[in-house]
């Protein structure tokens, strides 16, 4: 009797161990780096946290903190915690004068997500512009594409200084418009502007 109850148990054994499932994780987990455009330098104690979503109405939604780090000296971060059933995201307080994307993926319940973040860096543009031989007093100069500047008459000669983040670590492109003895003229200009730093150019027209 013994025997058979023994032969009889194998093959439900077997069967229970088919039909078990492994458990979900009950824990929501995101990590990533976050970095400089260009150089991909880490960036350390940048602020990520993970909000949730309590009410959503139109186009107002109300979220709350859920929980928060700071990035390590390799810009790395983690957080890890219990969902509950709602909508988590992961987001990133910029640090000063940086720009770029502060708002990263939705997170699954259960999941392990990987979201890195690229920020722009800082940088600066100096720019002279001059008005050259022959000039008359209706010369005119208009730089647009967020440097949005006119100067008119026959005896400009100046320098400014302009922000220039969005485009630190990149080739800056200007496409001055110039009217020179009433005729119009689009040009281009460019300049490589490292970050944290100022890049010079000199426009004449």
């Amino acid at each position: 009797m013994k025997k058979l109850f023994f032969i009889l148990l194998v093959p439900l054994l077997f069967l229970l161990a088919q039909c078990r499932k492994e458990p979900l994780s009950d824990t929501t987990s995101v990590e990533g780096t976050v970095m400089e455009f260009g150089t991909k330098k880490p960036m350390p104690n940048v602020l990520v946290y993970v909000r949730k979503l309590v009410s959503s109405s139109g186009w107002t939604e109300t979220w709350i903190l859920q929980d928060s780090t700071h990035t390590d000296l390799n810009g790395r971060y983690q957080i890890a915690f219990k969902p509950e059933n709602a909508t988590y995201q992961v987001m990133l307080r910029r640090p000063a004068l940086y720009a770029g994307a502060s708002s990263g993926k939705l997170l699954g319940s259960g999941k392990k997500e990987l979201q890195d973040f690229i920020l722009d860096p800082p940088g600066w543009l100096k720019i002279r512009v001059q008005n050259v031989n022959p000039v008359n007093q209706k010369d005119s100069l208009i730089i647009g594409w967020g440097v949005d500047r006119t100067f008119v008459g026959d005896r400009v000669d100046t320098i400014f200084q302009t922000y220039s983040y969005f485009d630190a670590n990149r080739y800056i492109v200007l496409y001055p418009y110039v009217i020179k003895n009433g005729i119009g003229q689009q040009r281009k200009d460019s300049i490589y502007c490292a970050a944290h730093d100022t890049a010079f150019i000199h426009i004449k027209y």
